[in-house]
């Protein structure tokens, strides 16, 4: 049982081989391989081959029969032809680990610098082994236990198959009752509710009927409002139930909808009439002779609708007299001056808004007036 780590503290120590043999006698012999590799690990003082500690894939492996053990020859050894690489083989005889023993795996490659094979174990997935031969079994599966094992797979995988579908029948049966449950309880609902509102949608459609009839706008805009809610209430029910009251809803609507857009322009043209009237926004329908005559009655709001329309203000009048607008809205300034009053207030404002205007205040008529 010389090993290195033996030799090298007897070389260290100036240990004789007197003192080895002492070292040896006090330990207690091996009886089986287990005990053989204590008992070598004991007299090296550590791991003979590294420092990983793995006798049996570093070259201490049992004789098969575990009564000895041997260390790997320094020399590689070469392969005996009786594995190849890609061949399945399991793991047998080994000592160190004893638990890999009967794992499979596929030889990779022999290497030749250790003279070991690199195997690729089951359940050690991009790691390697490195394992001598003798360690190597080849597996021999017979034509009866191949046929064997494929008839129990297919058996099994059936077996797993029909549970499978046996499985997903009874989950969509259970899916079909479940929504056969809900959709019977949704149109019971549905009954229940076109029931329960069968009253108030008949005077709905009376009253909107009759809304129509009198031409009461008001009435249908109620009544309008109350089918758009009775509809909502429903809206779940089916469309063939609600048609009556939703065609009556949208009929009333749309004229509702006309209505409110002809009272909007009625106001619009309403509120466009008083704007004229104050002078605020322009009299497009108002001719050049009304204007005039807005001019000499002083109404000062006309004449600043008619300024906005861009009446003219060079024209003279055609009866000889040459007057301008100027002169026809002074014309009564005097009576009116003399009134005193509202009628003073408009003609002073009649001739601001035509000298605002740039009407020409200097221009002379026929007599030079």
């Amino acid at each position: 049982l010389m090993t290195p780590g033996l030799f090298d503290d007897m070389a260290e120590g100036g240990m004789g081989y007197n003192d080895a043999d002492d070292r040896l006698q006090a330990l207690p012999l091996p009886g089986t391989p287990e005990q053989a590799v204590e008992y070598a690990v004991a007299v090296a003082g550590g791991p003979v081959n590294g420092d990983s500690g793995d006798f049996a894939l570093a070259g201490y492996v049992g004789a098969g029969d575990g009564t000895a053990l041997s260390e790997s020859s320094p020399k590689a050894a070469e392969p005996s032809g009786r594995f190849r690489p890609g061949q399945q083989v399991s793991l047998c005889g080994l000592i160190g680990h004893q638990a890999l023993n009967g794992s499979q795996g596929i030889l990779v490659e022999f290497d030749y610098e250790v003279g070991l094979w690199v195997v690729q174990l089951e359940g050690f997935e991009n790691e390697h082994k490195q394992i001598p031969e003798r360690n190597l079994q080849e597996i021999q599966l017979s034509i009866h236990d191949a046929a064997k094992c494929r008839s129990e797979w297919h058996y099994k995988m059936h077996a797993l198959t029909e549970q499978a579908d046996v499985a997903k029948r009874e989950y969509e049966r259970e899916v079909q009752i479940r929504k056969g449950a809900a959709a019977a309880a949704a149109q019971q609902h549905r009954r229940n509710s076109m029931e329960a509102t069968a009253d108030q949608r008949e005077l709905i459609e009376t009253a909107i009927r009759e809304a129509f009839a009198n031409g009461n706008i008001e009435a249908l805009r109620l009544q309008a409002g109350k089918a758009r809610k009775m509809l909502e209430l429903i809206q779940h029910c089916p469309a063939s139930d609600r048609a009556s009251l939703t065609r009556l809803a949208e009929t009333a609507e749309s004229r509702l909808e006309q209505y409110d857009e002809r009272q909007a322009t009625r106001t619009a043209h309403k509120e466009y009439l008083q704007r004229i009237e104050r002078g605020e926004a322009a009299d497009w329908k108002m001719t050049p002779k009304q204007f005039w005559q807005h001019a000499e009655a002083g109404n000062a709001e006309k004449v600043r609708a008619g300024l906005k329309s861009k009446m003219p203000l060079s024209v003279r009048s055609t009866d000889g007299r040459r007057h301008t607008i100027v002169h026809v809205a002074c014309k009564r300034v005097v009576a009116d001056a003399l009134e005193g009053g509202c009628a003073a207030a408009g003609r002073l404002a009649t001739l601001q808004s035509l000298a605002e205007a740039r009407a020409n205040i200097n221009a002379m008529d026929a007599m030079d007036l």
